[in-house]
């Protein structure tokens, strides 16, 4: 068996961006220090999706088991409530979790693009071994972030988290949608990973894809190894991460029942990713039926401001040309003039839809897994 270690505590201490206050990231470790292999999960960093925070309270309590049972290999991390500047930021009632109040940023955007200063380091010393190379680049990456510093507490949350994401070889980020299916966000170069956690997940929609631009968490994650080994097409370089944003239906979905049956089932990931000495049983039947590249999706773009009134609903399977929504601008004089028809540009399955229904024209408000290409593949990106 492997070490029987009590899970640890730590915390990330951010800098004091006003008098009398400041905040920290509590973080829990799972197996010795440094072990590999190592699974980073997080949860909460929009702060407006809550039921991740959820699941990964209930995974602590499978993992302090397996921990007392000397099952677990290498090394598990979680951040359960990792942003714990967006947690604070209450407006009239009302949490405001995506974007910082500070710089006015979305906190999954804008993390540390390194692979140039890595490329130059570690360039003369690759070798013609993956796992070699694997490890020099994931420790001169952890080196340059190391050198780095951040000013504001935004920066600084986005560069710890990184480091925690650099140095594992699976980074599963934990969000929640609108009103929505659980769907998965992954770089179409981990494709084989993604089927296997889509599976164990019951996830019907995975989306393969990065939006370069965007920077988000799980994106800078992957797109780093990628662009390493493009750089070095002569040196095997294979990806030292599978990172993948999961997206746990929506943000209302907060229900101990849910959060059970989805702990249960990154625990089974964590055994057949061999982190869990454990028989995780066989592997369900894809709920998906195939992942789609991101510029299959269908984002329904809504045309005027109004009230929005759906006609589908997430999971509800849809035609080219039907009507998914009808904008209603109601202060419009004319009977018939004020509504707006909204329809599908493709055959496929509606997994998302907007919270609120008032909405602002040029707002994505629902989103289709669809059948085939909506525009070029490089134009698919997040939204703001």
């Amino acid at each position: 068996g492997f070490s029987k270690m009590k899970r640890r505590i730590e915390y990330i201490d951010l800098p004091r961006m006003s008098l009398g206050s400041s905040r920290r990231i509590t973080i829990f470790k799972y197996g010795p220090p440094g072990g590999r292999p190592m699974a980073y999960l997080q949860a909460g960093l929009h702060c407006n999706e809550l039921p991740g925070l959820l699941v990964l309270h209930h995974l602590m309590r499978r993992l302090d088991n397996a921990s007392e049972a000397g099952l677990i290999r290498g090394e598990i991390v979680l951040a359960p409530a990792v942003n714990p500047i967006g947690l604070s930021q209450f407006l009239n009632n009302e949490l405001v979790g995506r974007f910082d109040f500070y710089a006015g940023t979305n906190f999954n955007r804008g993390f540390p693009l390194i692979t140039d200063e890595v490329a130059e380091i570690v360039g003369p010393q690759l070798t013609n071994d993956p796992e070699k190379n694997r490890s020099l680049i994931r420790a001169c990456a952890l080196s340059v972030l190391a050198g780095k510093k951040a000013e504001d507490e935004c920066d600084c949350m986005r560069l710890a988290l990184f480091r925690l994401g650099t140095d594992a070889d699976v980074a599963l980020d934990l969000h929640a949608d609108g009103v929505s299916l659980m769907h998965i966000y992954v770089h179409e170069g981990l494709k084989d990973q993604a089927e296997v956690l889509g599976a164990q997940m019951g996830s019907p929609v995975i989306l393969l894809g990065v939006d370069r631009a965007a920077r988000s968490f799980d994106d800078t994650l992957s797109l780093f190894w990628f662009d390493l080994a493009e750089k070095f097409p002569d040196k095997p370089i294979p990806p030292g991460c599978f990172a993948a944003t999961i997206e746990l239906r929506g943000r209302n979905d907060v229900d101990h029942r849910l959060a059970e049956t989805d702990a249960d089932n990154l625990f089974r990931l964590l055994m057949r990713w061999r982190f869990i000495q454990s028989e995780p049983g066989e592997l369900p039947e894809p709920a998906c039926q195939s992942p789609i590249p991101l510029h299959w999706v269908d984002r329904g773009i809504a045309p005027a401001a109004g009230v929005a009134v759906f006609h589908k609903n997430p999971g509800d399977r849809v035609e080219e040309g039907e009507i998914v929504a009808d904008v209603v601008d109601p202060s419009s004089p004319e009977p018939n003039g004020g509504r707006y028809a909204v329809k599908s540009k493709t055959n496929g399955l509606l997994f998302s839809q907007n919270l609120v229904r008032l909405v602002r024209p040029g707002l994505i408000f629902y989103k289709i897994a669809g059948e085939k290409p909506l525009s070029a593949p490089g134009d698919a990106h997040l939204e703001p």
